[in-house]
């Protein structure tokens, strides 16, 4: 009897082995990947292209863990009530702490991002390296696990995702969202009865399922999209597990921000100073308008003035009609003193008279 119980015992071990061996195998296909890193049960790999892509990656790539940062920080939860983890329900920066790159995002990438940045530090920094190395016929996989905030407290979440890069942009397909890794592990067979032991030799073997482009995975999640995240459409149907960025696009924009940052007041104070600004040189703008409206009453009073005085001159000018023997007598004594011809003075007698 007791050696009936030995080998019963014997049995379940072997066959919850077997079981987790097939479910290690079957989830990611692990006999084929390269581990780039590995941190507990988190890690970057590279392994083969999945069967349903019929166009070879534009791989390798060279992408800076700082973009890298940038890129999958832009991911953002949708306000769609539909999700169970939306905006409403869960918030991924409840573990943020000061992060090198943190501080060109945080503006930009509000409280709804779906990669905490403690999460992000972990995997930008490899998934960079794999990109620099991957052959046209391979993808990247990752799991990455973070405290999240729920509605009932702090939790360890893990999700995993299958990325690669094609036609000049970031592909990423979502396996597991936000799962917990310990109760999927014991789910399935697991011999670790104890939570806190997430770190054991068996759990880090463990995979969770990551996306494929062939089979659509049942998120928990939704995703926003907007000019440069969309959900990529297969057989005219939009994949909410399989998210695309514009990366060449999505990245000049982040460009043209810092610009647009550098060129606006960083400071209250800045503020401020350039307002004066702009107010002392629209007071010294009205004081020159009405300045030249002075000058231009001015201008037209002299004109007006100028006119009437060459009108009254003129008039001085002209002779009476009572002058005329002033204007006779003179011609006469002109005549007299052989001045004038008899011909001009007789022509300039009849002129004269013709004014009367």
């Amino acid at each position: 009897m007791y050696t009936k119980s030995i080998s019963l015992h014997k049995l379940m071990r072997v066959f919850t082995g077997l079981l987790i061996l097939l479910t290690y195998v079957s989830s990611n296909a692990v006999g084929t990947e390269k581990i780039v890193w590995q941190g507990g049960y988190d890690y970057v790999a590279i392994v083969p292209t999945d069967k349903a892509n019929r166009l070879p990656n534009n791989h390798p790539v060279q992408i800076s863990p700082r973009d890298i940062y940038t890129l999958l920080s832009s991911i953002r939860l949708s306000k769609d009530e539909g999700g169970f983890f939306n905006t409403d329900f869960f918030d991924s920066n409840s573990d943020d702490e000061n992060s090198e790159y943190d501080s060109e995002t945080r503006s930009r990438h509000p409280q709804n991002k779906f990669f905490s940045t403690s999460e992000l530090r972990k995997i930008s920094g490899p998934i960079s390296k794999a990109l620099a190395k991957l052959q046209p016929g391979e993808d990247i996989t990752f799991s990455v696990s973070g405290q999240h905030e729920l509605y009932f407290g702090k939790n360890i979440r893990s999700s995993t995702a299958r990325i690669f890069y094609l036609d000049n942009k970031l592909h990423i397909i979502f396996g597991t969202t936000y799962a917990d890794i310990s109760k999927k592990y014991f789910r399935a067979g697991g011999t670790t009865n104890v939570a806190g032991q997430a770190e054991t030799n068996d759990l880090k073997r463990f995979r969770l399922k990551v996306g494929s482009r062939s089979d659509k995975s049942r998120l928990k999640t939704k995703f926003m999209t907007d000019d440069f995240h969309q959900l990529y459409i297969q057989n005219n149907k939009k994949r909410h597990d399989w998210l695309v960025i514009d990366t060449p696009r999505f990245m000049d924009s982040i460009e043209k921000n810092k610009i647009s940052e550098k060129q606006t007041p960083r400071t209250t104070g800045e503020a401020r100073e350039l307002q004066s600004q702009t107010q002392k040189i629209d007071q010294e703008q009205q004081l020159l308008n009405k300045k030249i409206e002075r000058l231009e009453r001015e201008m037209q009073a002299r004109e007006k003035n100028s006119q009437n005085e060459n009108s009254n001159s003129y008039s001085r000018r002209v002779k009476p009609t009572a002058t005329l023997e002033e204007r006779l007598s003179t011609l006469k004594e002109l005549h007299k003193k052989g001045m004038v011809s008899d011909k001009a003075y007789n022509e300039k007698v009849r002129l004269l008279l013709k004014e009367l």
